[in-house]
């Protein structure tokens, strides 16, 4: 008996043994794999492009966050950003939170964590003349950053409040014929209330960006110091 039970504990350890040579292969395999491919894997690292504050920028033929586009004519600079309160953002225009939430595009939207709304005005123009439904610009690709949080334009909600952005109506895609220059403001709804909310002082007081593009080059646009809102 005593025999047996030495011969089923080298066993085991026979098998673990036999268990981690497979995983110590396969670690050695991924390895030698990427070093293969290193230089296939630096290639597709897209460059970035960082705009100082008040810079003109010609939108490329790229990759932008939720598209491919081929906007070449088309350029954009940054003319104001502001920050206010959410609540007293919604009473200029006679909405509520509930207000909102019936307006959102979103399943069972809340929108109870966001205090501030970021606002920056860009000013968008086309160079090339082109038919109406050509290279369209799709607001939602253009992505407010800092240094540790990026927010998504709110096009689904306050985008849709009558009055704001009047002449696009709640629409997000819109083209440009040439020799305009067209406004728009994007709106940012910014999350001040959840535990991994930001904080107002640290909003204004850190460096902020458009991401424009992604591939091949990553776009960024450095926006103004925000005004803050004075009761």
């Amino acid at each position: 008996m005593k025999i047996k039970a030495d011969h089923k504990r080298r066993t085991g350890r026979g098998g673990r043994c036999c268990v981690m040579c497979f995983l110590l292969a396969i670690l050695c395999g991924v390895r030698i794999w990427m070093v293969n491919h290193s230089d296939t894997i630096e290639n597709y690292k897209a460059d970035t492009i960082v705009y100082e504050v008040g810079a003109d920028i010609d939108l490329p033929d790229a990759s932008y966050y939720w598209d491919v586009a081929e906007l070449d004519g088309y350029g954009m600079r940054v003319t104001g950003v502001e920050v206010l309160p959410t609540e007293v953002f919604l009473s200029q225009y006679g909405v509520t939170m509930e207000g909102l939430e019936a307006l959102s595009s979103e399943e069972n939207p809340s929108f109870d964590d966001y205090g501030l709304i970021y606002l920056v005005t860009v000013e968008f123009w086309n160079n090339q003349w082109r038919e109406p439904s050509d290279s369209n610009l799709l607001l939602d690709n253009y992505i407010l950053t800092g240094p540790d949080y990026y927010v998504l334009p709110a096009t689904g909600s306050i985008h849709r409040i009558a009055g704001f952005n009047p002449e696009l109506n709640g629409a997000s895609l819109f083209a440009i014929q040439s020799d305009r220059v067209f406004e728009v403001v994007l709106p940012y709804l910014i999350d001040t209330e959840s535990e991994t909310g930001i904080s107002p002082e640290y909003l204004v007081n850190t460096e902020a960006k458009l991401l424009i593009t992604v591939y091949p080059e990553e776009i960024y646009l450095k926006i103004p110091i925000p005004e803050v809102w004075c009761d």
